[in-house]
């Protein structure tokens, strides 16, 4: 795991890929006066490594936005304990859709959040936003009007490769629609839920545009007969390309 502390108590844990593969993922903690505030858990492993951490620096969890609930975001919450716990409607139906038979049932919320909805954290303002494209229950959240935490609707390697676009809810437009939303905030720092910050603001445009463009073409292709479009063709323009092929059958389902 690597530590990344992009302004005073504002932490991105950033885990490696496993081996062979080429997404690693992300979670957040913003600290201060002893407590740390978790936007997305990561894995259980990984969440034990963020704790360690968070012990050297003498604070506690005292809560956690979860951005979607999907195992690798959700599941490190079973170690937080009773904190306050924020995430969009809809959280239980994509929770229960990823459950495997045998794993523990999901941490529920205590807050549900269904449309914008401010946090204050010590000094820092969070603006919650559902966004729903990668999946029915995803959610933004803006951190001092500054940094944008783009979750799972931007995907990245953690070398700043891009990677394609993980689609989940449905239609495909939902997804369209939640990129112009960070389109028209592309004047943030991006930080997605996999891989590395995006802190160039024409590499951020030019990365949105390409996700549009290949979205655009997907959504297009499921109104066809056969609902069928090669990964070539679902591409092209996109530069510099996606990585992540194997995803895109699923996309257009």
């Amino acid at each position: 795991m690597k530590i990344i502390e992009l302004d005073d108590g504002l932490i991105l844990y950033q885990i490696d890929p496993p081996e062979g593969e080429i997404e690693g993922l992300n979670l957040m903690a913003l600290v201060e006066d002893g407590k740390a505030l978790f936007l997305d858990t990561g894995y259980a492993a990984n969440m034990t490594e963020a704790l360690k951490d968070l012990a050297a620096r003498g604070a506690t969890p005292s809560g956690a936005v979860v951005s979607h609930y999907h195992p690798d975001h959700d599941g490190g919450l079973r170690l937080l304990g009773a904190v306050d716990v924020w995430a969009c409607a809809g959280w239980r139906a994509v929770a229960d859709a990823w459950r495997e038979p045998g794993d523990p049932l999901p941490v529920e919320p205590t807050r549900v959040v269904s449309a914008r909805t401010e946090i204050r954290f010590g000094r820092r303002l969070l603006e919650l936003y559902p966004l729903p494209g990668h999946s029915d229950d995803s959610m933004a959240i803006v951190i001092d009007g500054a940094w944008l935490y783009a979750a799972d609707s931007v995907l990245l390697t953690n070398d700043g490769r891009p990677l394609l676009p993980s689609v989940h809810s449905r239609p495909v437009s939902r997804h369209i629609e939640a990129i112009d939303w960070l389109s028209a905030r592309a004047d943030l720092v991006f930080i997605p839920g996999h891989g590395a910050v995006m802190t160039d603001g024409a590499a951020r445009r030019n990365d949105l545009a390409n996700r549009r463009r290949y979205l655009s073409a997907i959504a297009s292709a499921s109104e066809r007969p056969g609902r069928s479009i090669a990964f070539e063709d679902a591409i092209a323009g996109c530069e510099p390309p996606f990585l992540g092929k194997e995803w895109h059958g699923h996309n257009y389902l």
